[in-house]
C-alpha cells in the first residue's frame, strides 16, 4: 500500500468474551512504531454486531451491546514506523530512489529496473 506517511499495519484475531474483551498487541509490532501512534483502524466481526474498538495501556479493549452473541473479531491497527513522525512524503534524492527501486525490485526477479537519467 503506498501512502504520504510510512505506516506499519497489523491484523488481529480475536474472539469476544462477554461485553469487554481486551487484545494483546504484538510487542514487535509496537515496538517499531512511534509510541503513541497505534491506532484501531478497523474492526469486521464475523457475525451482524456492532463492536466498538478503542486503544488502551494493555492493548486493544472491545466493547459490545449487552446480550449480544460472542463474535470474531478481525482487527485492523496501523501506527507511524518508528523515526518518521510528521515526516510525509520525505524529500529523497535520485541516488536514493533508485537504490530503493533497486532493493524493492531484488525480491521479484525479472522486474525492470527504473529508468536512468
Amino acid at each position: 500500500m503506498e501512502a504520504p506517511q510510512v505506516l506499519f499495519h497489523d491484523f488481529i484475531e480475536a474472539r469476544t468474551h462477554g461485553r469487554t474483551t481486551l487484545v494483546r498487541i504484538d510487542p514487535r509490532f509496537l515496538a517499531v512504531c512511534e509510541p503513541g501512534t497505534v491506532r484501531v483502524a478497523a474492526t469486521c466481526p464475523d457475525i451482524p454486531v456492532t463492536i466498538g474498538a478503542r486503544m488502551d495501556a494493555a492493548g486493544v479493549l472491545l466493547t459490545k451491546r449487552w446480550g449480544s452473541p460472542d463474535a470474531v473479531v478481525m482487527i485492523q491497527l496501523v501506527g507511524i514506523r518508528r523515526g518518521f513522525l510528521g515526516k510525509r512524503f520525505p524529500r529523497r534524492s535520485r541516488e536514493q530512489f533508485e537504490a530503493n527501486e533497486a532493493f524493492i525490485n531484488s525480491a521479484y526477479p525479472g522486474t525492470p529496473s527504473p529508468p536512468q537519467a
